[in-house]
């Protein structure tokens, strides 16, 4: 399968003006400064809601086709889609981390108590994406007539709102205040093989059944679970 990637360009329009005028406003733009974020209490209470998990497809192979017994896969795979570990919030900041820890402590994940003695990655905002990694090699029983193979890539992601609770008035500017958010990571990374002519076994929206819409055609046995 080929696939094409478009660019969506940009125009800009610059519209002219006196040189007085520029240096009125490139003045202003130095005056005025941004206000700090205010930053949310430290012993706040998180609620979490809007909680989902599912496997996500990141990237998808083309067709290969392997002999009678298989071979080596020699193909790459195209992303998709790319995994992020991130907290966007509205209101007094919270921090990133301590949002994902609240988080996987609600999924199970982790527990309460192994704040400070455990690291998750889970946790950690901004982390790299996992690679799409390809390659390897299939030996099929033999007698085994030739197939046509797809590999993919996928994440179980996990995402979810929030609203972080500060009570009383203590020193800090943002004690008393809310802030909501959104809560994004991933738990595990993975990658399958399937083959067009074969059912997957799996639900219709799943990774494997999406990759094999996408590579080996929507009429095809596999993408139809």
């Amino acid at each position: 399968m080929s696939m094409r990637w478009i660019v969506a360009g940009t125009a800009a329009l610059v519209l002219a003006a006196g040189a007085t005028a520029c240096t009125a406003d490139a003045d202003v733009a130095k005056a005025v400064k941004p206000a700090a974020a205010d930053k949310a209490c430290g012993n706040g209470t998180y609620d979490w809601f809007n909680i989902r998990q599912d496997w996500v497809l990141t990237g998808v192979g083309d067709i290969e086709k392997l002999g009678k017994g298989g071979g080596a896969l020699k193909g790459s795979m195209h992303r998709l889609y790319t995994p992020e570990t991130a907290v966007h919030t509205e209101g007094p900041t919270v921090k990133g981390k301590a949002a994902l820890w609240s988080l996987a402590v609600r999924i199970g994940e982790v527990e309460a108590d192994d704040a400070g003695s455990v690291d998750s990655s889970f946790t950690h905002a901004g982390r790299k994406a996992p690679a799409l990694d390809a390659g390897g090699r299939i030996t099929f029983p033999k007698g085994t007539r030739a197939v046509q193979v797809v590999q993919y890539a996928m994440v179980k992601q996990v995402e979810a709102d929030f609203r972080y609770s500060c009570s009383g008035s203590g020193n800090g500017s943002a004690n008393g205040r809310t802030t909501t958010g959104h809560a994004i990571s991933w738990l595990v990374d993975g990658s399958g093989i399937l083959e067009c002519s074969r059912s997957t076994g799996k639900k219709a929206g799943t990774p494997a059944t999406d990759a094999a819409r996408l590579a080996c055609g929507k009429d095809s046995v596999a993408a139809k679970g």
